[in-house]
């Protein structure tokens, strides 16, 4: 029972998020909205979309929008480089908050007898 508990809030606090936070964040950072919102922060752009990557651990980033969006407006190579270090390190703090959080958060998560069957 408490996996199913488990299952259905961790999925209501994504639709949730999704749905306060999702139009706003696909419309600000798809298209021409993206240039001129990174553009109006000029030298800190790099470090915001680094953010914003890290963001998306929780909420509903587009990612893949900003990763387009610093490619138009810093090259390829540069914009690739600055996705790249954003992605690494989303990545990387996601999995040293599991590291941290360990297999007690997933035994009271889940439960005694469904982290064993697991």
């Amino acid at each position: 029972m408490r996996f199913l508990v488990t299952c259905l809030a961790l999925f209501s606090l994504f639709i949730l998020t999704y749905i306060l936070f999702g139009d706003h964040f696909e419309q600000m950072l798809t298209g021409d909205e993206a240039k001129e919102f990174f553009a109006q922060y000029e030298t800190w752009a790099p470090l915001i979309a680094i953010l914003l990557f890290i963001t998306d651990i929780l909420l509903p980033i587009p990612a893949t929008a900003i990763l387009a969006t610093l490619g138009f407006m810093y090259g390829p190579l540069l914009g690739g480089l600055i996705g790249t270090i954003g992605s690494l390190l989303a990545g990387t703090i996601a999995y040293l908050l599991c590291c941290a959080l360990g297999d007690n958060a997933v035994k009271f998560l889940l439960g005694k007898r469904h982290y064993q069957r697991a």
